[in-house]
């Protein structure tokens, strides 16, 4: 039986559990494993057991998982079943190993992980227009403006159209690759805007950007008619807290423009989101719903490199059901295989956890949810204090790049 290769994403835990049943894996070991990381693994089969043996080192010495069996019923003689877990990282070492291997099986399982690993790149791009974003080593900074009188930490401060734009070139000097427009406040219990007055409030401020700065601007709604105007003024990201569900036309305009967008789990509306929101399975049901609304932009013409999603922390959630999303975003970035937009940035759940202290207060709170964000699985992170996040950031990405390279 020749080598065979597949990446496998479990459901949910007991999944997981039955694929360690069938390989072997004893009830007491199992939980261990389940526990350490269950979002994406590599089932490889009938590898000889010299390599088995090199596989296994490698993975070990990187701090991944791998579970061995030969004792099922479809392993040949000689041959062993193997379960990895670990980052992508490792397995690019473990390719550079086994093509020194002098088996040629070896060889040859080293160039079918590559092609998984290659394949699974692309889950991590975004794209839009002329830009190209590479996830893999790099976290995109989406700077929040808030063109609005009523915004729940900076309501009225960016309001008139020339604040607004140096902002943007604050903002643009501190790091932010993207700047978030926005002219209706989703906090909770907020009242809607009319589209006339939206359109007041964000189309100058986008084309005053678009004329001073080469940067991404996405325009944070979810009318039709608002996006279709900020388009024309040089939007390139649509950011839709209903994640699509506003409007039938917005997934046509966004196919026919070919512009980014951002599709939010939001359960309710900014008026009734925080009256008792209930969830029998919070990262399920989030999952299921980017999953369909993922599968639904792509099947009205929606580039699929042009989506991220985002669980959309705070809108509709009470304290627990957000830190159980950013301890799961691992399970919602391996189910929806598209990069994750995480928005902790001063929210009402680090206030909770902090005593109370005020949206002004919230930074030193807010970094570190970023930085657990980050860890846990999130690409981009959507905040009002770029300058801190960026340093918190390069920081970050500075040790786990010296950990690749060790």
């Amino acid at each position: 039986m020749s080598l065979s290769v597949k990446k496998i994403q479990p459901k949910d835990k007991e999944e997981l559990l039955n694929i360690l049943r069938r390989m072997g894996v004893g009830s007491a070991n199992q939980s261990e494993l389940v526990a350490e990381g269950w979002q994406e693994c590599l089932l490889i089969k009938n590898v000889p057991k010299d390599v088995s043996t090199t596989v296994s080192t490698q993975i070990n010495v990187s701090g991944g998982k791998i579970v061995v069996s030969s004792d099922s019923g479809d392993v040949p003689t000689g041959r062993e079943n193997l379960l990895l877990m670990c980052s992508t990282a490792p397995l690019r070492h473990l390719v550079d190993v086994l093509r020194e291997h002098p088996s040629s099986q070896a060889k040859e399982l080293a160039e079918k992980i590559l092609a998984l690993i290659d394949k699974a790149s692309e889950q991590w791009v975004w794209k839009f227009g002329n830009r190209r974003f590479d996830l893999r080593n790099r976290v995109l900074i989406m700077g929040i403006l808030n063109v609005t009188p009523d915004s729940f930490s900076d309501g009225g401060k960016y309001f008139a159209k020339d604040r607004a734009l140096r902002r943007a070139e604050e903002m643009v000097n501190e790091g932010a690759d993207i700047i978030d427009v926005g002219g209706e406040s989703s906090r909770p219990g907020a009242q809607p805007v009319s589209v006339q007055e939206e359109l007041r409030r964000v189309v100058p401020v986008i084309r005053a950007i678009k004329e001073r700065l080469d940067i991404p601007v996405s325009i944070d709604t979810y009318k039709y008619e608002v996006a279709g105007e900020a388009i024309a003024a040089g939007a390139e990201i649509v950011n839709d807290i209903t994640g699509l569900r506003h409007s039938a036309r917005m997934k046509t305009l966004i196919a026919e423009h070919g512009v980014g967008v951002v599709i939010m789990h939001m359960q309710g509306t900014p008026q009734t989101m925080q009256v008792a929101p209930h969830y029998d399975d919070v990262v399920e049901e989030i999952g299921a719903f980017l999953e369909h609304q993922l599968s639904e932009a792509k099947q009205a013409g929606v580039e699929e490199e042009c989506i991220v999603v985002d669980p959309g922390i705070g809108f509709g959630k009470l304290l627990e059901h957000n830190l159980e999303i950013l301890a799961n975003l691992g399970r919602l970035r391996a189910r929806c295989q598209r990069p994750l937009l995480i928005g902790v940035s001063r929210k009402s759940f680090i206030g909770q956890l902090l005593g109370g202290i005020p949206p002004d207060e919230r930074l030193a709170g807010g970094l570190g949810a970023v930085l657990s964000a980050v860890m846990n699985g999130a690409n981009i992170v959507r905040v009002h204090d770029v300058s801190p996040t960026r340093q918190a950031l390069t920081i970050y990405e500075s040790i786990a790049q010296f950990n690749r390279k060790g």
